[in-house]
């Protein structure tokens, strides 16, 4: 009976996981591939062009798999707009809905891809440079409990020994 609840529960967990690991990958990745879109498409290089061989460079690589299915709509006859939003809406991730709409406003406005890819890529560096500090902040916070129960009866223990054991036998 104790044991129908865990069975029930292992697999939500199990796939919460696995999303979680996925995103994970996929929020890693994407600054690195948005700079190298920028880069070529600042080069001359078409935009799905820039795609293919970034993702045909990045193997293992989960959003280069997403990259390539976008290309496969795209020759399949959806327009590269639609090839995008497929792949945000399959990712579900925030950082890759961003940058979907702007490549969608960017194209029906008519901006330059290059320049709005650059912009995107400076806007993603800065997103990561706050999210380590974050990072580092909530470990400074949750190295303060073990300090204060082993390391620091350790260093009062070293300082206030001798001074107890003086007072305690007198000085002798």
């Amino acid at each position: 009976v104790l044991a129908v609840p865990f069975g029930w529960m292992i697999p939500d967990m199990h796939a919460n996981k696995q999303k979680a690991d996925r995103s994970r990958s996929v929020v890693i990745d994407l600054p690195f591939f948005v700079d190298l879109l920028a880069l070529s498409t600042q080069a001359g290089a078409d935009f799905m062009s820039a795609i293919q061989k970034i993702s045909d460079a990045a193997e293992n690589s989960l959003l280069a798999k997403e990259f390539d299915k976008v290309i496969r709509d795209t020759r399949l006859g959806s327009t590269r707009t639609e090839a995008l939003k497929a792949m945000s809406h399959r990712l579900d991730i925030p950082e890759v809905n961003s940058f979907v709409n702007v490549l969608t406003d960017a194209d029906s406005t008519g901006a330059s891809i290059g320049g709005v890819l650059k912009d995107q890529s400076e806007q993603m560096r800065l997103e990561r440079f706050v999210r380590a500090e974050k990072a580092g902040a909530r470990a400074s916070q949750s190295i303060l409990i073990p300090m204060m129960l082993f390391i620091m009866p350790a260093v009062f223990i070293m300082v206030f020994a001798p001074v107890g054991l003086q007072f305690y036998y007198g000085g002798q």
